[in-house]
């Protein structure tokens, strides 16, 4: 049902749902105009309904015969399994920012949230919340009048992230083992492209700490090693994708390939 080309319209119409049954919002006229300038940007508004009306309420929307017109009864509301449809969606895409990036990156996070106002982004932070996707530390949301996320700390939420072994790793502890030593961001491409005495460098330093990250051989460890001693780059390169991937996903091996441009 959602897809890329139609979901900033289900984002439009889930986030005046979420304020108007929490009476944030009236049910107003200019709602129901705004969601038919989005429809008709990507196609003719009663082709959209004849294919998404039963996906929400009756009496929500009536096609008028003869014409290619629409009547709203009042404004869309999402049936509860459109809605878990839709909250499982918007999860899904979160959890993929945190798996390609090993953190919550803001930029992609707004993507996801084009066309969501703060209530219904809380209604998707909680459900990632509540799948274990992300863990709320300390206060999240501020409360003003009747608007409970009248703000949102961002800086509170942390994505959930699992070694190999299923066991929980904090991304505050992988961001720590590359900017203590100045190296940058776990997910950024830099300077050191170029200089492979400091990719063999950085990954004798980090072995013992890839080793506790996921279960790798000593057979491997000492592979590495002993290539990086040789300056054998090549051979370098493939053990490290292999330990990035094939014991799954080991995010600080994962770090030093996106750090060199080498993923």
């Amino acid at each position: 049902m959602i897809n890329e080309l139609n979901v900033n319209i289900f984002n439009y119409i889930f986030s005046i749902n979420e304020d108007i049954v929490a009476n944030i919002k009236e049910d107003k006229l200019e709602y129901r105009q705004e969601l038919n300038n989005k429809i008709s940007s990507i196609c003719e508004i009663q082709d959209f309904w004849n294919e998404y009306k039963y996906y929400f309420n009756d009496g929500c929307v009536f096609l008028i015969p003869g014409t290619s017109g629409v009547k709203y009864g009042n404004f869309p509301r999402m049936r509860i399994d459109t809605k878990k449809e839709f909250l499982d969606y918007k999860s899904k895409k979160i959890e993929e920012i945190i798996y390609n990036n090993s953190d919550l990156i803001w930029k992609e996070l707004e993507k996801v949230f084009i066309n969501i106002e703060n209530l219904g982004k809380k209604a998707i932070l909680d459900h990632c919340e509540r799948l274990g996707i992300i863990k709320y530390n300390g206060k999240v949301f501020i409360a003003a009048d009747n608007n409970p996320a009248y703000d949102i700390i961002y800086d509170n939420i942390e994505p959930v992230i699992y070694n190999s072994n299923n066991e929980e790793i904090s991304p505050n502890v992988i961001q720590n083992i590359f900017n203590g030593d100045n190296y940058g961001t776990i997910n950024q491409v830099n300077n050191f492209q170029n200089n492979d005495e400091k990719l063999f460098e950085i990954i004798l330093e980090k072995l013992d700490a890839m080793q506790l990250e996921s279960n790798i051989s000593v057979e491997k460890i000492e592979a590495i090693k002993e290539f990086c001693n040789k300056k054998e780059k090549t051979n370098v390169i493939k053990i490290l994708k292999e330990i990035a991937m094939g014991t799954g996903t080991n995010i600080i091996a994962n770090g030093i390939l996106g750090m060199f441009g080498l993923m």
